[in-house]
């Protein structure tokens, strides 16, 4: 069972380089998973793109990886620990700066005209 679900999800990428999308698709993970995979170094892409540029991947070399276990709990360990430090983050500033709002509550400064200029006339 598990060759034939193996297969099939490799079939749709006979290239030989696969974008990060693909690349995604194949390990099983969101497309804006695989930079933080790229980070931990867990995946190189072909050949030396800058910051900017698309990167792509060996197939053969996807493929062989997605069948270790333990390649993916390490993958699976680098995406958890990127959402786990940006989550910290997003607290840190949450707590020392803007406060987030919550749905539904409105400050004094959400009315759409100067309450004490622009009264509505009745």
């Amino acid at each position: 069972m598990l060759k034939t679900v193996q297969s099939n999800w490799i079939q749709p990428f006979p290239q030989g380089r696969i974008n990060a999308e693909q690349t995604a698709k194949c390990v099983g993970c969101n497309d804006h998973d695989i930079p933080a995979v790229v980070a931990a170094g867990l995946l190189h892409p072909l050949g030396h793109p800058s910051q900017s540029s698309i990167k792509y991947f060996a197939t053969v070399v996807v493929q062989r990886l997605c069948a270790d276990p333990n390649w993916l709990g390490k993958v699976t360990d680098a995406i958890y620990k990127r959402w786990r430090l940006k989550n910290k983050a997003r607290s840190r500033k949450n707590k020392h700066g803007s406060q987030s709002k919550k749905h539904g509550s409105a400050s004094p400064n959400d009315t759409p005209y100067d309450v004490h200029t622009d009264l509505p006339e009745a």
